[in-house]
């Protein structure tokens, strides 16, 4: 028996096609971007291989999923802060401004009664802010996560939010994500709120990191679409 001849490389052992780039969470614990029509091989944060990964379809709406400073809102946002989990220096800093108000991001519209699965990468700055998903009518009970722990302090109104989780990603980092199903068509948000679950308040100088933001349609996350204002499809 004569061993085949190849390059080490997953798509020399499989056919396979992909007409865009993609993400995917590579050995060394970075996200790496694969070349169109080159098979990603996905590890976990502790460099346990996970096989293939293979996706539909999907679309990020959120036009701005690095540069955040263009969709915030009453946040002292400063982007390229700190290091992401692609092993750049081109995540932002986010701090509620000293206005009692509410401190989020947010960009398009939606489709009321569709399912959104919303992601971002999060990682601990200072204080005691927590992550939460909000907007587009589902602002009661919403997911919230916290940065310090890595844990879902809520996973949200069972009746409209679903699927609700954080994963360690290495290097500090986590993805938070949920599946919501808004009931108007106003932005869904990324928004800092207190511990005690009070969304209008004062900021006190403290805030997080935030990098990789995601809003597509669908009943469950999928790898990251990188976009740089317009929307992206892999």
């Amino acid at each position: 028996m004569t061993r085949p001849t190849t390059t080490g490389k997953a798509q020399d052992l499989i056919t396979f096609t992909r007409s865009t780039t993609g993400t995917y969470l590579g050995s060394d614990g970075l996200l790496k971007s694969a070349a169109i029509n080159e098979a990603r091989i996905e590890y976990d944060a502790s460099g346990n291989c996970l096989g293939l990964l293979v996706e539909e379809a999907r679309t990020n709406i959120f036009r701005y999923s690095q540069e955040l400073s263009n969709v915030d809102h009453s946040l002292i946002t400063t982007d390229n802060a700190t290091v992401s989990p692609d092993g750049t220096q081109n995540a932002s800093l986010c701090i509620p401004t000293s206005a009692n108000v509410e401190h989020f991001i947010d960009d398009q519209t939606v489709i009321a009664g569709t399912d959104y699965a919303m992601s971002c990468f999060a990682k601990y700055g200072s204080g005691s802010y927590l992550i939460a998903f909000r907007g587009s009518g589902l602002g009661a009970n919403p997911p919230q996560f916290n940065l310090q722990t890595g844990t879902v302090v809520n996973e949200g109104a069972s009746s409209v939010w679903s699927n609700t989780k954080i994963e360690d990603v290495g290097n500090g980092w986590y993805k938070c994500s949920s599946v919501g199903n808004p009931n108007t068509t106003t932005p869904l948000r990324f928004q800092l709120i207190r511990s005690d679950g009070e969304v209008t308040f004062i900021g006190d100088g403290t805030g997080h990191y935030i990098w990789g933001i995601q809003v597509e349609q669908g009943s469950f996350p999928t790898s990251y679409i990188p976009t740089s204002g317009s929307a992206v499809t892999r």
